[in-house]
C-alpha cells in the first residue's frame, strides 16, 4: 500500500518559530516580535491569501516584523477588511522592525 497524497499547508495558518528561514517560499509571514523574532521561538503568522481580520488567528495588532516571499505584491491594512491606513510590501521586501506607527497595527491583509 502506497503513501497517501501528500498535504498542503493552508492558505493562512499561525506556527511558532523564528528568523527569516521560518518563512515559507510563496509566503507572506509576519513574526511577533522584532528582527524576525530574534531567535526565540514566537509566533509567525504565515499567508499566501487574503486575510480581511487577524483577529480570526489571535494574529490582529501583533506583528512586528515581516518577511514577504510571496511572489506578490502585498497590501497591510490598519482596519478590517483592508481598510484604513496602507503599506505595500514588494516581492522579496523584509523588515526586522516595522516604520515607526507601524508595529502592531496590522489587522488585515490583501494579495495583489
Amino acid at each position: 500500500m502506497g503513501a497517501g497524497p501528500a498535504l498542503a499547508a493552508p492558505g493562512a495558518y499561525v506556527t511558532v518559530g523564528y528568523g527569516i528561514n521560518a518563512c515559507e517560499s510563496g509566503k507572506l509571514c509576519l513574526y511577533k516580535d522584532v528582527n524576525h523574532n530574534s531567535r526565540a521561538t514566537h509566533a509567525v503568522m504565515l499567508t499566501n491569501r487574503n486575510v480581511n481580520s487577524l483577529s480570526n488567528y489571535e494574529f490582529d495588532n501583533k506583528a512586528s516584523s515581516y518577511v514577504n516571499r510571496s511572489g506578490r505584491v502585498v497590501t497591510l491594512y490598519k482596519g478590517q477588511l483592508h481598510k484604513g491606513a496602507e503599506m505595500t510590501l514588494d516581492p522579496g521586501n523584509r523588515a526586522r522592525v516595522f516604520p515607526t506607527g507601524w508595529d502592531d497595527t496590522i489587522t488585515s491583509i490583501k494579495f495583489h
